[in-house]
């Protein structure tokens, strides 16, 4: 019998020992489900700059991985060889900085002109208020309203709330004075990964091979290489089709004498950096950044954007981005609406590539077992 065998006895007790043991943290975690929360929550804070850098890193290795590859290719000078890692490391640092800043530079000109065309429009409502309420004839006067009270009523309001809203910026200071701080603790946490890449990855392979049967290393080892390729087309993929549509919407506004065609281009192909959302984004906040200027244009300007982003929807997106993660339109789509729903779009950015992985996984999978039963059928 089964209960005979010692080895086998010892290892039944051993996965109920293991079971029961399970079923009671899920019941104590389902009792506790507040309690329970409130601690996973404290660990995602705590580790929030991990998970910060980590993805950090995995941006800033794709140009990294392009420059090390053609940095010092054929060099065979030893000490031009040490240093190509960490000048690739530094150069990809550089690089994406130098983005940063030059994408600032653009918008934020403009939309300091913007704000200062609205604050003009907002005295000038103001002061059309003030005359209307002195008896004066202009827009505002047609209508039957007690402007003195009006007033009254917003400057109460502004009393009551000050102290609300006091706190809620030093609130708001509070909450980007600790974001700033993790995020320098990401960059840095960052740096040192990439910095030892080749490092931390042998030694996760020695720890998967020492402490995991060699029948999970394997397959753990293969869906790991499977997302990293995953992120990495996509992100290739993303940053050039964003790239593409950015230049086409600045050259076409060129040409039609449309206003802030550097900072919209410049918006147009951030914004491409979030799939399908960010088309709507661009869309919306550029028509009405042109309309402050002239109404007639924010409409050319609309009706051209959604010309080119059809153009960019169905021949560009599929040849730059969709050829690499390989993944049909409909799965994208809910990756994008699942991706947002956990975590903004900072999950959108995560949601396509992570589908495309794990569609590459099932659909790799369904080919064995589909070559495994043909192969049964025909015996």
């Amino acid at each position: 019998m089964f209960i005979e065998d010692p080895k086998k006895r010892k290892i039944m007790g051993k996965w109920v020992l293991i079971l029961f043991a399970l079923c009671c943290c899920i019941y104590l975690a389902l009792s506790n489900l507040a309690d329970v929360g409130g601690a996973i929550g404290f660990v995602v804070d705590l580790i929030n700059p991990l998970i910060i850098g980590f993805v950090l890193a995995v941006v800033i290795n794709v140009p990294m991985s392009f420059i090390e590859k053609h940095l010092f290719a054929k060099t065979k000078n030893k000490t031009l060889q040490k240093v190509r890692h960490p000048l690739a490391v530094l150069c990809a640092v550089v690089l994406i900085i130098v983005l940063i800043v030059g994408m600032f530079t653009l918008i934020i000109p403009e939309l300091i002109h913007v704000g200062s065309f609205l604050v003009d429009v907002v005295s000038d409502v103001i002061d059309m208020l003030a005359a209307a309420d002195q008896g004066q004839e202009n827009f505002f006067s047609r209508f039957n309203i007690n402007w003195t009270k009006t007033k009254e009523d917003i400057l109460n309001w502004f009393k009551n709330s000050s102290g609300q809203l006091l706190s809620g910026a030093a609130g708001m200071f509070g909450a980007a004075a600790g974001g700033v701080m993790d995020l320098v603790f990401a960059v840095i946490f960052a740096l040192y990964m990439l910095a030892g890449k080749e490092r931390l990855l042998c030694q996760l392979k020695r720890l998967m091979r020492a402490w995991l049967p060699e029948k999970v290393t394997e397959p753990a080892m293969h869906v790991g290489n499977v997302f990293s390729v995953s992120f990495h087309a996509f992100i290739v993929g993303q940053v050039t089709e964003a790239a593409i549509l950015g230049s086409l919407c600045a050259v076409g506004m060129l040409i039609f004498g449309l206003p802030y065609a550097a900072m919209i281009g410049v918006l147009v192909g951030v914004c491409a950096l979030v799939p399908i959302v960010g088309g709507y984004v661009s869309a919306i906040v550029g028509t009405f950044i042109i309309l402050t200027v002239d109404p007639v244009k924010a409409l050319i300007f609309l009706i051209y954007l959604i010309v080119l982003q059809q153009i960019e929807g169905n021949l560009i997106y599929p040849r730059v981005v969709g050829g690499k993660i390989n993944l049909p339109g409909i799965w994208v789509l809910a990756a994008v609406t699942i991706g947002g729903g956990l975590a903004g779009p900072f999950g959108m950015l995560l949601g396509v590539p992570t589908a495309s992985a794990l569609y590459a996984l099932v659909k790799e999978k369904t080919a064995e077992k589909e070559k495994a039963k043909l192969q049964e059928s025909t015996r």
